[in-house]
């Protein structure tokens, strides 16, 4: 096991607020799968940490952001291509989907925080000249447009 899937392993998922259709194991089996650059990883993360019919994203979408920076980091490869065009969705989403929390701002403000943490690693891959790097630029665009207003940038 490496060091990636360890440390993904020893998050404490099951704290993490969740719905009742989704078990505590999906975001770290959809974190793996783009680490390993599996078909289905885009998906998988669609589905673990966001809700892409009502366009709103759950709080275990925080925590999953450092690991999808990670997987940008090697670049060129297919999990990083999986979680780009996964960014190119979720980062649109506006709300977050609490259940059964009104702490929405807090997890708004962690949301934001993270997404900067990422940039870097997007702006990486926009710049590379690779096949990803259109999608890249697509994404950063979209994390500057959504984080305009942030005065941490």
């Amino acid at each position: 096991m490496d060091d990636f899937e360890q440390r993904v392993r020893a998050h404490d998922w099951a704290r993490e607020p969740r719905d009742q259709w989704h078990a505590h194991e999906d975001a770290p089996a959809a974190l793996l799968m783009a680490w390993r650059g599996e078909s289905r990883a885009r998906r998988a993360l669609m589905d673990a940490l966001v809700h892409d019919h009502s366009g709103s994203w759950y709080p275990v979408l925080v925590p999953a952001l450092p690991f999808l920076g990670e997987i940008l980091g090697q670049q060129p490869s297919t999990g990083a291509h999986a979680v780009l065009g996964f960014l190119g969705d979720a980062v649109w989403f506006p709300d977050v989907q609490l259940i059964g929390q009104d702490d929405a701002h807090l997890h708004e403000a962690a949301l934001r925080d993270a997404l900067w943490a990422i940039y870097p690693a997007v702006k990486a891959h926009a710049a590379a000249g690779t096949d990803c790097s259109p999608l890249a630029d697509a994404v950063a665009a979209a994390i500057e447009e959504r984080l305009a207003d942030d005065s941490v940038q």
